[in-house]
């Protein structure tokens, strides 16, 4: 969210407008945070104009930016939502800014429906939704559970935009080859399967791993899964299966947060990107693997679908279903589809792009 927020403020500026971001002093208490960090230490990152001054679970601070957001007089303010857990102090921000100020509340909803379990959805969400004047949203399966979980939004509350490329990682300038990153990272396969981004229940790697026990089986050990992110559960169940599929010596694991500057270390030695989600609306992950030219294996589920475009950039499996994944993974290989689907990917990323997003705002 963060990258997405700092990246929208660039393009904003960029295209004539004035911008500003009231930030977050700390998104969560230590003890609900289930990561290990949430600073972000990267070294390269986007200058943004902002106020820190947002703590969910500070009443105090709400009023200190609702003051911010009075004093600024925006034309207006756009509230990211992912979870309810922002409930009451996103309606409290946005009943003040409604009740005082001229300013439009926009929600940009990256998920109407959380994919993970939270007490009294339907009633927080709701809440929070009932002060938005508009809502942003990125794919049609997030326009479906908008209407789904607040039936009371009307068609012309709806700003629509794709999720546009995240193409900042690729300012880094790359000097190594895709060999010499293999070997830094100790890989000595001619196949690299990547998995990346915070690892979540939902995000289904345990699917994964069950399909690459018959992937390295078919490949006979001649491949690599490289899996790069924070664990947001404990790390011990990913042991222990891993150890019961026996499957430890093709398994590469970067279990931390990786910095802006280290991504494409990640990314560039990788032929494929795998998202074996057991829910979605969308995935930063794919706008990601888009800006690297990377082909993407998927489950078909959500607003996946909507981007990932079988047989032409990606290929899509059964959620919740290893077999599927698995014969998906060998597939490409078997296929040779790496080079047909990134020459595509060159062209469809060019549908993604942040001006359309700006437009969909501003118009």
């Amino acid at each position: 969210m963060v990258q997405f927020a700092s990246i929208f403020y660039q393009k904003l500026k960029e295209f004539g407008h004035e911008a500003k971001i009231v930030s977050f002093v700390k998104q969560f208490p230590n003890w609900l945070f289930p990561g290990e960090t949430q600073i972000d230490n990267s070294k390269n990152f986007l200058k943004v104009e902002e106020s820190r001054v947002f703590a969910p679970l500070s009443p105090f601070s709400w009023f200190k930016t609702y003051k911010v957001v009075k004093n600024e007089k925006p034309d207006s303010l756009i509230l990211n939502w992912w979870i309810p857990f922002f409930a009451p102090s996103y309606f409290c921000v946005s009943f003040l800014v409604k009740k005082f100020t001229k300013t439009e509340i926009i929600f940009l909803v990256h998920n109407a429906i959380p994919h993970e379990k939270w007490p009294l959805v339907k009633l927080l969400t709701k809440l929070a939704f009932s002060q938005a004047d508009k809502f942003l949203v990125l794919s049609e399966s997030v326009v479906e559970d908008l209407k789904t979980i607040y039936p009371k939004v009307k068609e012309s509350q709806l700003l629509k935009s794709r999720h546009p490329i995240y193409d900042f990682y690729l300012s880094e300038k790359v000097e190594e080859s895709k060999a010499e990153l293999k070997e830094n990272l100790g890989i000595k396969t001619s196949r690299v399967i990547l998995f990346f981004g915070f690892i979540k229940k939902y995000k289904g790697l345990n699917v994964l791993l069950k399909a690459m026990s018959k992937v390295i089986k078919h490949f006979e050990g001649d491949v690599m899964l490289l899996i790069v992110g924070e664990f947001y559960y404990p790390k011990t169940e990913f042991h222990e299966l891993v150890k019961e599929l026996k499957i430890e010596k093709h398994i590469k694991l970067v279990d931390s947060y990786v910095s802006n500057e280290e991504v494409y270390k990640y990314f560039s030695p990788s032929d494929v990107v795998v998202l074996p989600y057991t829910s979605a609306t969308q995935s930063g992950i794919v706008q990601i693997a888009f800006g690297f030219e990377k082909p993407i294996i998927a489950s078909r589920i959500g607003g996946i679908p909507e981007v990932v475009k079988e047989n032409e950039i990606g290929l899509l499996a059964e959620p919740n279903n290893p077999n599927d994944f698995a014969e998906k993974i060998i597939d490409f290989y078997e296929k040779e589809l790496v080079g047909k689907f990134s020459e595509n990917i060159k062209e469809e990323k060019k549908k993604y792009s942040w001006g359309k997003l700006v437009e969909a705002v501003i118009n």
